[in-house]
């Protein structure tokens, strides 16, 4: 319980985070942030309508309703959305043309994956609803459509048939920079007289530094590139990019989001055999494929040398959150969490940085390479209650709300340097505080 005075600096806390939605708010959605990131994204509505589901119902109906008009024909949802109203953000919607003729009609996209976090928004959004009637309504309308994202993701990027989902560029991660990639992107060969011919937006109002390196963008643009030569038809990009890994953060999230599909076909009355099929599959390849006993610890999986990433990301504890490990695992992950080469920020400060700053390529404010991140946290968090590991996680919580009082909803903090880094007025990290606030 938290005494008076700390409630008063909470409800101020939740104040400010509501003014940040607020000013990202675009009438059918919430840019992750307007001056940096105008569009939007699909995994960063996830986050963002599990914010809004303590306080907004119509506006989380609104951001994943914007958000499937985008589906494509395949059943695909893409990573981003794009709003006409800003054309000077790059990559920009013509960078993805020309589009299949599934893409939907008079709705600008990109045209790969992210996380299925909108299944994930949407059962919060029920399970926090006062008009349960409605949300119960609102639900039966999106079940087919979510059903049909998944589809789209088992029958497309299983390249195996095992349940493990297979990413074709470091952007459907939404880690772009993570160690896990970084030595793949390097070994990805540059053709002779390839030009790039794109200025990069993402450096003008963030430090370079805190950005991924110019040498790993031009490979994101290259396989895009590539992409498009081959139509983005899924089989050949699944066959033959050049990055092809079965991400431990993405197939945990789909795992969850399986979970949370089979909980929303009950609600609405239909028939769950197919989720709970997938949520199998997907459960036994995450144990078989993607952890290490030795290690015991989970990793991502380079599908072109046939080998485990062995990188110990924050990535590696989001099983806990779809709660996959077996006691025993979880054990071993959680004592790995309480180290201090892992999470100490300073010794009364439990975040979890994005990669431990014991490792020699630790950067503690570039991106991915060792900042904390707020939905990172917020996972661990919940994978760690869900464990019973409570003293634990409410650390992790605490500490990562300190951090946003003391420095703003930032887009990521740096935890050597102590401040906050990328865009301030972030919106996952304002909607995440709401979560993590209200939840108990």
């Amino acid at each position: 319980m938290y005494d008076r005075k700390e409630e008063k600096k909470l409800i101020t806390l939740i104040r400010r985070a509501r003014e940040v939605l607020d000013r990202n708010w675009q009438g059918n959605y919430t840019a992750p942030s307007v001056k940096q990131y105008p569009h939007q994204w699909s995994w960063d509505s996830g986050f963002i309508a599990i914010g809004y589901s303590y306080f907004d119902e119509e506006r989380a109906k609104r951001e994943l309703v914007s958000l499937l008009k985008a589906q494509w024909a395949d059943g695909m949802v893409p990573h981003i959305r794009y709003n006409p109203a800003y054309s000077e953000y790059f990559p920009n919607a013509s960078f993805w043309r020309p589009l299949p003729v599934y893409a939907p009609r008079g709705v600008d996209t990109s045209c790969i994956i992210q996380p299925p976090l909108l299944t994930i928004g949407a059962l919060y959004f029920y399970n926090n609803a006062v008009d349960m009637e409605e949300a119960k309504r609102f639900l039966g309308y999106i079940y087919p459509r979510l059903l049909d994202f998944h589809r789209f993701l088992y029958r497309e990027r299983d390249p195996h048939r095992d349940g493990l989902i297979a990413m074709v560029h470091p952007w459907e991660s939404g880690q772009d920079d993570s160690p896990a990639w970084r030595d793949m992107l390097r070994g990805i060969p540059i053709p002779q007289g390839y030009a790039t011919t794109y200025r990069r937006k993402d450096i003008i109002n963030v430090p370079p530094d805190e950005r991924p390196e110019d040498e790993l963008y031009k490979r994101y643009v290259y396989l895009v590139e590539l992409f498009k030569e081959y139509g983005y038809q899924q089989h050949q990009m699944v066959k033959d990019s050049p990055f092809l890994v079965y991400d431990v953060l993405f197939n945990s999230l789909l795992c969850r989001a399986n979970e949370c599909l089979i909980e929303i076909g009950r609600i609405v009355g239909q028939d769950t055999l197919e989720p709970k099929e997938y949520l199998a599959s997907t459960r036994k390849a995450i144990e078989k494929v993607l952890w290490n006993e030795e290690a015991g610890m989970y990793y991502s999986y380079n599908l072109r040398t046939s080998s485990q990433i062995r990188k110990p990301t924050a990535a590696s504890f989001s099983p806990l959150f779809a709660g996959v490990p077996a006691h025993e695992q979880a054990e071993r992950l959680y004592r790995y969490i309480d180290r201090v080469c892992q999470c100490g920020m300073e010794e009364t400060n439990s975040a979890v940085p994005s990669y431990p700053r014991c490792e020699e390529d630790f950067s503690s404010d570039r991106y991915w390479m060792g900042p904390v991140w707020a939905n990172m946290n917020w996972i661990v968090y919940e994978g760690l209650k869900k464990y019973g590991y409570t003293h634990k996680a409410l650390e992790i919580k605490e500490s990562m709300l300190e951090l946003i009082k003391r420095y703003g909803f930032h887009e990521y903090f740096d935890p050597i340097k102590k401040k906050g880094c990328g865009i301030d007025g972030f919106s996952w990290t304002a909607a995440l505080t709401i979560a993590a606030v209200c939840c108990d």
